[in-house]
C-alpha cells in the first residue's frame, strides 16, 4: 500500500509539472543547466526587470482562499512586477539556484519585508471588493 501511495504521489508531481507552460522560455534549460547557469539566468532576468519568484513543491490552498491568491498574484505583478511561477515537485539544481538568487535580489531591491508588507496591503484592498 505504501508503494502504491508513493507511486501515486510521484505521478501526480509529474502530471503537475507537465502542465506548466512557460512560453518563450527554453524548458530544457532547467533540466540540463548547472547551478551556475541558474544563478546567471536569475541575474539576467533581474537586470531585465523580470522578477520571477519560483514556488516549488506541492501547493495547497482552501477554496475560500483561491480568490485572494489570484488577487495577490495580480497585485504583486502590478505593483512590483513580481511574478509567482509554480515549478512543481521536481527541483533541479538550476531551479534551486535561480530561486535562491532571485529571492535574494528581490529582497535587496524591495526590502526584506516586501512579501509580508504587500500581503497585508493586498488583503486590505481585497476586502474592499
Amino acid at each position: 500500500m505504501k508503494q502504491i501511495l508513493t507511486f501515486i504521489f510521484f505521478l501526480s508531481c509529474l502530471v503537475g509539472l507537465s502542465q506548466e507552460s512557460q512560453k518563450g522560455d527554453d524548458n530544457l534549460f532547467w533540466y540540463e543547466a548547472t547551478c551556475e547557469n541558474g544563478t546567471e539566468k536569475a541575474q539576467t532576468d533581474f537586470n531585465n526587470g523580470k522578477y520571477n519568484i519560483f514556488i516549488t513543491g506541492l501547493t495547497f490552498s482552501f477554496k475560500s482562499e483561491e480568490e485572494f491568491y489570484k488577487f495577490y498574484d495580480n497585485y504583486m505583478l502590478e505593483k512590483y512586477s513580481i511574478k509567482f511561477v509554480k515549478k512543481g515537485c521536481v527541483i533541479t539544481g538550476s531551479i534551486k539556484c535561480y530561486k535562491e538568487t532571485m529571492e535574494k535580489l528581490v529582497l535587496e531591491k524591495f526590502g526584506v519585508d516586501v512579501f509580508e508588507k504587500s500581503r497585508k496591503e493586498a488583503k486590505k484592498e481585497f476586502e474592499k471588493i
